[in-house]
């Protein structure tokens, strides 16, 4: 299977146990065939079967079930330490994987193919703010190379140039669509998501990691901005949610001291776009909007900005109310 990206859930919060099965069902019925390729852990077993029998019907690749057997099998699954489920679909394509490693987490792996990916994520967040544990995710290696070839032609790879700047500027991920081969076959909006995830993680592990710390110490902050949310055509001003154009998340530098930039504002994000930004990069981060405001025209976003770390320093540049 070429995953997209996995999903980290951690197994316990606290003490606290979160079922196998509430991870099952995150997924809608299916018809997919689900195999138990590997299993240690307790509970009761299908069929009546003890541990060691079970331990057989995987070798002997037995441990097969549909949707509502695989449903019936996690509920009673007391706990699965280690294991692995992987899903098939018709044609005998690996479609997706729930993995628990270590008796600490689940990781959920997803195909090129699954269609639902949004809504098993939106409904994996929400059993992470159900347990208040923190959802995260690793972008697949695949991706993962491919994004350090884009942003090493964009210039990510070394930020030192523009650490300082006289106000503020911003580096786009890409400059060319055709930069983005590499997402083909995606929906638009697992695009986005990926690339707003790929840039934030970034932005966390820079190479010039000091260097940026101790530029923010002299008053530069440092921020994904994400831009593309709206277009004024002939049918007028038509505002993206995510999911019908792509999005371009930047690289942002500010000069927080300089003269010019004490007007900038930011406010707490409670927009769609947040919303949308938030899916990507839930619990890691804080999330603001900026609006464009006219007296003439209804307030529309301009740009979502992403700090993995926002310094208290500039928090006269944040309207929370």
């Amino acid at each position: 299977m070429v995953a997209i990206v996995t999903l980290v859930i951690p197994m316990w919060a606290g003490r606290k146990l979160i079922p196998l099965d509430e991870v099952v069902e995150v997924f809608d019925p299916n018809r997919w065939q689900w195999k138990v390729v590997a299993f240690d852990g307790m509970g009761v077993f299908p069929g009546g079967v003890n541990w060691s029998e079970f331990q057989d019907l995987i070798e002997d690749r037995a441990a097969t079930f549909d949707w509502v057997g695989v449903r019936d099998f996690s509920r009673g699954v007391a706990q699965m330490t280690d294991g692995s489920l992987v899903a098939f679909d018709s044609s005998g394509e690996e479609v997706a994987e729930i993995e628990a490693v270590d008796s600490s987490d689940y990781r959920i792996s997803f195909s090129l193919g699954l269609g639902n990916y949004s809504a098993v994520r939106t409904k994996l967040s929400a059993l992470a703010d159900r347990y208040r544990v923190r959802l995260s995710t690793e972008t697949d290696d695949r991706y993962r190379r491919y994004f350090d070839d884009l942003f090493h032609e964009e210039g990510w790879h070394d930020l030192s140039p523009i650490m300082h700047v006289k106000t503020f500027d911003e580096l786009p991920m890409y400059s060319r669509l055709d930069q983005l081969g590499f997402l083909e076959g995606l929906s638009i909006e697992d695009q986005n998501r990926l690339m707003i995830e790929a840039a934030t993680i970034r932005l966390s592990e820079i190479r010039e990691i000091e260097c940026r710390r101790q530029a923010e110490r002299d008053g530069y902050l440092h921020m994904v901005s994400v831009t593309g949310w709206w277009d004024r055509s002939v049918g007028g001003l038509e505002i993206n949610d995510g999911t019908k154009w792509l999005l371009c998340p930047n690289y942002w530098v500010g000069n927080m001291d300089a003269p010019e930039m004490q007007g900038f504002c930011m406010e707490v994000g409670r927009s769609p776009a947040t919303e949308f930004v938030d899916a990507a990069v839930r619990g890691e981060c804080e999330i603001f909007d900026s609006w464009y405001r006219r007296l003439d025209a209804e307030p529309y976003i301009a740009r979502v900005y992403i700090c993995p770390e926002f310094p208290s320093a500039f928090e006269r540049f944040v309207r929370r109310c």
